[in-house]
């Protein structure tokens, strides 16, 4: 996660695993950390503030890597992001919002760490947002067509969904709880 704003002067802030800082071969890139800021290390259970941006990395989750979510929490609003992960059933008390963003990497099941369309189906249905989304779609949901997909998911579930797309925006205000 990455915070870019005017706000005191900070231009950016890195909020990362610390994985991703380690190794021959690091994600956040020696050379551009001298860009930045300060870098936060990220944990599980862990509260952070980044300017006037609060979240908790509720979980870590089941994956190959160190990887976490995100859940945002104003006054007015809740976000939540459940990054790539396996399924797990606490994931959806995790993870509650009014706005609940998933990455759908699968259409089908697969023995990969990432949730399939199956799982966000049943999460939705456990989680009751007021707005679900889906995004970070592999080949499988590519095919299938995540915009359909979405639009299903919203006559069943009687939740409304959306099938993220480039440079999408929304306004959120609406889904306040």
């Amino acid at each position: 996660m990455y915070a870019v704003y005017d706000a005191d002067g900070i231009w950016a802030i890195g909020a990362t695993p610390e994985e991703a800082l380690e190794g021959d071969d690091p994600v956040v890139l020696r050379y551009l950390r001298e860009f930045l800021e300060r870098v936060v290390v990220i944990k599980e259970g862990g509260r952070y503030q980044i300017g006037p941006i609060e979240f908790v990395c509720p979980v870590r989750h089941r994956h190959r890597g160190e990887v976490y979510g995100f859940r945002f929490k104003s006054p007015r609003i809740s976000v939540s992001y459940i990054a790539d992960t396996a399924y797990f059933p606490e994931l959806a008390e995790h993870y509650r919002a009014d706005v609940v963003i998933f990455n759908v990497v699968r259409y089908t099941p697969s023995n990969l760490d990432h949730l399939h369309l199956p799982e966000v189906k049943e999460l939705i249905q456990v989680m009751k947002p007021r707005l679900a989304i889906m995004t970070h779609f592999g080949m499988t949901m590519i095919r299938a067509k995540p915009w359909k997909i979405a639009r299903e998911l919203a006559e069943i579930t009687g939740v409304e969904v959306v099938a993220a797309s480039d440079g999408m925006l929304l306004e959120l205000e609406k889904y306040q709880g």
